[in-house]
């Protein structure tokens, strides 16, 4: 499996760079929204963590940008404040999961994983299709 981790944080970029490892996964990192539909293009990416505000965009918009694309990949999506991301767009966008910063490692462990079974079931991520 291939990651994508954008977030501002380079220490939340590691982190979960660290986790994904652990699973046995390849992880890249960005910390602009703008290259990521390039980047999961060219990259294979498989699943992707996206912060939910690196200003002055949202984590929503890009992954917008990524289903006018044609990019169905599970996305979770973390942020400080999981209150005060719209649930309703989440879901309309087809985000797998929202994620709390800071987060423990197993929560980590287990929302990759979960969204990644849920991309399974809906057709969007193949194991080892890396």
């Amino acid at each position: 499996m291939r990651l994508l981790v954008v977030d501002d944080e380079p220490g939340v970029q590691k982190s979960i760079q660290v986790i994904a490892g652990t699973l046995g996964w390849d992880a890249l990192a960005s910390d602009q929204f703008g290259d990521v539909v390039r980047l999961v293009r060219e990259q294979a990416i498989d699943v992707l963590v996206c912060d939910y505000r690196m200003p002055p965009l949202t984590g929503f918009h890009i992954v917008r940008q990524l289903r006018e694309a044609d990019l169905q990949l599970p996305v979770v999506m973390i942020t400080a404040n999981p209150e005060n991301v719209d649930r309703s767009i989440a879901r309309e966008l087809g985000i797998s999961k929202i994620l709390g910063k800071p987060a423990d490692v197993s929560d980590v462990r287990q929302m990759l994983m979960d969204a990644v079974l849920e991309g399974e079931r809906a057709g969007e991520c193949l194991p080892g299709s890396s």
